[in-house]
């Protein structure tokens, strides 16, 4: 697990992540597993990457702060 601070229950930016590990660092982490890209500018940790609430957050991240989830 790639722990970043700030990130939102495992979900990040990729700016946040990059500004955490620099670019080198989270295309390392890309391509060992550790981070996954959800949807584009999005970064979760592999190991989290099917709890809903992780993918809650990418998804608010993705739409930005206006953002609404609603339902189950």
């Amino acid at each position: 697990m790639v722990d970043i601070p700030g990130s939102l229950h495992g979900a990040r930016t990729r700016a946040q992540a990059v500004s955490a590990l620099g670019v080198h660092g989270v295309r390392a982490a890309l391509r060992a597993g550790e981070l996954v890209a959800l949807w584009p500018r999005v970064l979760v940790d592999a190991a989290r990457r099917l709890d809903p609430v992780t993918r809650s957050a990418a998804a608010l991240l993705t739409l930005g702060p206006g953002a609404v989830l609603a339902g189950l």
